[in-house]
This record gives structure tokens, sequence and C-alpha cells, in this order.
């Protein structure tokens, strides 16, 4: 189901109306994840829907993409810092991707579940992803696929960023612009579809040192893999 309301929101620009529509609907930060799949995701499909058969111009699909942009960090400002986050993970699109909707909405997730999130956002070339991860030594990796690329180019991509790591992180990825026979090759990545599945899968993961400590980590900034059609706006979870 779609909020018309929601929608026309989006459309207009009005970001406070926008955080408050998914703020006065948690009652916990765990529940972030199901109210952004039950609420905000349909509608940005419907956006995109829009776009694709030309019943909005490209201007109104801008203005959403910047209005959810700007909600998504204000929500964040809204969500609890634990004394001591449970992991920390470090993400975004590899080049050429453009998929900052996705890696803010990946960060989110992380955050709803005790984790700490450094979000590199879009077009981030493997070298700099690498170099990120060995800087932070995160426990998590994630990396958004929500549109469409050619195989060679993302495979080549993942590669080149895997025989950089010098840490032993989990890699995550996810998203529409994945096809089967990549999912198939990236077997050192574990694949997640939605935000609910990635929800679930983080609170699993062996987030400890080898010593059994917990890591402490300084805050930082932080969502994840969507699977879309063409504009960011296409997004979906489900």
């Amino acid at each position: 189901m779609v909020s018309e309301k929601l929608l026309d929101d989006l459309l207009h620009g009005r970001v406070t109306r926008v955080v408050a529509s998914i703020l006065n609907d948690l009652n916990t930060p765990h529940d972030l994840v199901q109210v952004l799949e039950s609420k905000l995701v349909p509608v940005l499909w419907k956006v995109g829907t829009y776009w694709q058969e030309s019943k909005i111009g490209i201007y109104q699909e801008r203005i959403c993409s910047g209005t959810i942009l700007t909600a998504l960090d204000r929500i964040s400002e809204q969500m609890p810092w634990p004394a001591t986050p449970k992991f920390l993970a470090v993400g975004g699109c590899l080049k050429p991707g453009e998929d900052s909707i996705s890696s803010k909405l990946v960060a989110l997730t992380i955050r709803s579940v005790g984790g700490q999130a450094i979000d590199l956002g879009s077009n981030v070339p493997s070298q700099a992803m690498a170099d990120a991860a060995n800087h932070f030594q995160p426990q998590v990796i994630w990396v958004s696929h929500t549109h469409f690329h050619d195989n060679e180019t993302i495979l080549q991509a993942h590669t080149e960023m895997k025989d950089l790591l010098k840490c032993d992180a989990k890699i995550f990825i996810g998203g529409g612009g994945l096809s089967p026979s990549v999912i198939r090759t990236l077997h050192w990545c574990h694949f997640v579809e939605t935000l609910s599945q990635l929800q679930d899968t983080l609170k699993a993961i062996d987030t400890t040192d080898q010593s059994g400590k917990r890591y402490r980590i300084d805050r930082g900034g932080g969502l994840f893999a969507l699977k879309t059609q063409l504009p960011e706006t296409a997004q979906n979870f489900t």
C-alpha cells in the first residue's frame, strides 16, 4: 500500500513531514527497518514507476531523491548512539554505481542493530573502498548494486577490492543490479536482498575479536542494498 500523503510530501520536497511520518511509527530503533520497508520503499517504487511512464518529470524525480537523502540524514541524527557499538561496518557503492539512497538505507539498518556504519557513498573506486577497510579494520563491508552494469565491470571491481583487503571482514553485497551468475561467482561474498534479511543476518554474526572483547569505535556516519529499477527512487527491498 502506498501512502499518497507521503508520496505528495516527497514530490514537493517536504523533508520535515517525511521525517515525522517515519519517526512517528517507531517504538524502538529496531523497528526502523520494518517501517522503511512497509512505508517508504513502496512510495519510492511508485515514484520510479511514474518516472518510467513519463507521468512525472526528471525534475520531480530529482526533488524526490533529494528529499529522501536529506530525510534519511535527519533520521540518522535521531538514532541513539551506543556507548560501545557491537561492530563496525564500512561500505558504499563501487564505481561506477551511483546508489546513494541504498547505501544510506544500509547504514541505518546497521545502526538499528547496534552497529556503527561508515558510509562512503556512491561511485567509490575499489582501491578507496579497500583503503577505508584496511584503515578502520571493520567486521563488515557492504556494497550496494541497485542499477544494472555489465557483469565484467562488477566482477573486476569486487576482485580488485578483495585482492587489496588486509582485514577479515565479512563482505555483504546485494541489489537488483546483480545477475545470478555474478552472485555465484562472488563466492567470497554474502548476498542479501532485503533490509530485513540484512538486519537478521547482522544480529547473528560474530562481532568480537579473538580475545572475546567488543570493539570500541569512535562515532562515524552511516543503509544497504536495494532491488531497483532505473532512478534511485525506484528502489525496492521486497
